[in-house]
């Protein structure tokens, strides 16, 4: 009886906690991840946009050999691992490679971006279009349009998800020891506390089933709860029992004097 009661009690337990954990802990791996990524994109914005303002000022005072050098540097130090200048219709200056990206945030104005995946790795791009200044019609006509085309930079955040993904394994981690040690000390405790005290009230019930029990014995009432009060209760029937049976005896005496005496 103990292991079965043990076990359904746990069973019971084990799974509203598994439900419990499964909701809270997947909700806190999601944001716990959320927040780690949005942490390095945010990163990655700041550098990318300290990269693009540089290189906007290179490119806006025409230094195409300066220009050249910084993306080259940019791209060697790991700062970025695409840089990138395309025509207003997404078509890139002197290659073949088109864009819909700077093609959107040229026509919206405003910069774009993207999460993407290069070799299996992940990948932010950010498209920034190019304001036509006064200064750039020394180059350019003045016909162009408001914008000259766009500036789009690739920059890895794989950092930011490979720690996310360490974070989440370290949470889950956690999470399942502090599981099985709460199921641990919940087993002792039932185990003490409740399926013991049943299981001397079974023994003490089966004893006088049999005829074999000790009416003499009092079972020890541990607590003032439900457990306790049937301890109580068995004991008032062992009682009960007992004069029950001293009673017979009694008059079980008195007859056999009678029969004596006729």
């Amino acid at each position: 009886m103990k292991v079965r009661l043990t076990a359904k009690v746990l069973i019971a337990i084990a799974v509203t906690l598994s439900v419990g954990f499964a909701c809270l802990g997947g909700l806190s791996l999601y944001l716990s991840y959320s927040s780690m990524l949005d942490l390095q994109r945010a990163a990655a914005r700041q550098s990318a946009a300290s990269i693009v303002h540089d290189l906007i000022e290179l490119k806006m005072k025409g230094d195409f050999q300066a220009f050249n050098s910084y993306v080259d540097q940019a791209v060697k130090n790991g700062q970025a691992l695409k840089i990138q200048l395309f025509h207003p219709d997404g078509k890139q200056y002197e290659g073949s490679e088109t864009s819909e990206l700077v093609k959107q945030a040229v026509e919206a104005g405003v910069q774009k971006e993207q999460n993407i995946s290069i070799d299996g790795k992940s990948a932010l791009v950010l498209a920034t279009p190019l304001q036509h200044e006064e200064r750039c019609n020394a180059c350019h006509s003045s016909s162009v349009g408001k914008f000259l085309g766009g500036l789009q930079l690739t920059t890895s955040v794989e950092d930011g998800v490979a720690k996310a993904k360490k974070l989440a394994l370290v949470l889950t981690g956690v999470g399942v020891f502090f599981f099985f040690v709460i199921i641990g000390v919940l087993y002792l405790l039932i185990s003490r506390l409740v399926v013991r005290p049943i299981r001397e009230l079974s023994v003490q019930v089966e004893d006088i089933a049999k005829g074999e029990g000790d009416l003499t014995r009092v079972l020890p009432v541990r607590s003032d709860d439900e457990i306790g009060h049937l301890a109580a209760e068995v004991n008032h029937l062992t009682q009960t029992v007992r004069q029950i049976i001293a009673s017979l005896y009694q008059q079980a005496c008195v007859l056999g004097g009678n029969t004596c005496e006729l």
